[in-house]
């Protein structure tokens, strides 16, 4: 938190909070309404992708704390965009969804996408433990964290006019994992 600026919190209003409820949902490929909004550029989602991957390239796998460093670092310290920008880079990375909302996207064949994907799991730190028996989805665990983080942010921080839209909004993402089960 010692990276982050405060002064980069901004407000945002009903309207702003409901298109990001529906991206936040992963709909971006399947709303065309919602793709209506700027998301992200692809400079952004390569410049953090190829951050993340040297680190972990010459040390370890990153874990949340370390992502969150190289993102903060990417966006001088502004959280939102932060976790913005980790949550489209990682949602890419780990299934190859979203990307209607990606402005610039290169087309990928699909053997460069496979090794993005593959290269992108493994600079990222398992958050479960391991067991021979039970393989891990690293890239769908941090995707659906920096979705979790991000969402916590937007509707618990970010609403001009806190209500009972935005805390139940905010309750639904916090507890999304165990509804979707």
């Amino acid at each position: 938190m010692r990276q982050a600026n405060p002064n980069s919190i901004k407000e945002l209003k009903e309207s702003e909070l409901a298109a990001l409820g529906g991206i936040l949902i992963q709909f971006t490929d399947f709303v065309p309404t919602l793709r209506r909004f700027p998301l992200i550029k692809y400079k952004h989602v390569s410049s953090l992708f190829d951050h993340i991957i040297y680190e972990a390239s010459s040390s370890k796998p990153l874990t949340f704390s370390d992502q969150l460093r190289v993102g903060l670092a990417e966006t001088n310290g502004d959280l939102p965009e932060a976790l913005w920008r980790l949550f489209y880079t990682s949602r890419l990375h780990a299934r190859w969804l979203d990307g209607t909302s990606v402005s610039d996207l290169p087309l990928f064949t699909n053997d460069e996408i496979l090794d993005r994907i593959v290269l992108w799991q493994q600079s990222l730190a398992g958050c479960k433990s391991y067991r021979s028996d039970s393989p891990q989805d690293v890239g769908g665990d941090t995707y659906y964290a920096w979705t979790h983080a991000l969402a916590s942010v937007i509707f618990e921080v970010l609403p001009a006019k806190p209500s009972s839209k935005t805390r139940v909004s905010a309750s639904i993402f916090r507890n999304g994992t165990s509804i979707i089960h």
